[in-house]
């Protein structure tokens, strides 16, 4: 991660708004993964989540969408239980939409990531985690 990413104004405000939303106590660690995935052709989508259902094993995950450029798929899938038939929740992201969940209480998917026309296309996201060490 470049140094301008880190002192944008935009991603100052996105660490700010995990960090309210999860309500997490002043000066704790925020982990985060900036990610590019990249739908190459039709016939080869972009598997966002190759794990399928899954925890991350922190106490909240945050997935900020950044850009989408030429892209259909990537819905965020949120369920109560893994071997639920079907999610409790669906986000189909776009540039600026974000969801925060408690990972210690839910599980979350993406669905894969496919170009809406011909060429390339990508899902620019991050994706935050973090433990809240004012619970023990």
């Amino acid at each position: 991660m470049t140094d301008a990413t880190i002192t944008d104004a935009d991603f100052g405000r996105m660490m700010a708004t995990f960090a309210k939303v999860t309500n997490l106590p002043p000066l704790s660690q925020i982990a985060v993964h900036q990610m590019r995935i990249l739908a190459k052709d039709a016939d080869n989508n972009a598997v966002a989540t190759p794990e399928g259902i899954h925890q991350d094993g922190f106490d909240y995950v945050g997935v900020f969408t950044m850009a989408r450029h030429n892209v259909t798929g990537g819905e965020l899938f949120i369920w109560q239980n893994k071997t639920d038939d079907a999610p409790m929740a669906m986000l189909d992201p776009s540039a600026g939409d974000f969801c925060v969940i408690n990972d210690k209480q839910l599980w979350h998917s993406a669905g894969d990531v496919a170009p809406k026309q011909s060429g390339q296309g990508y899902w620019d996201l991050f994706v935050l985690t973090a433990r809240d060490e004012s619970v023990k």
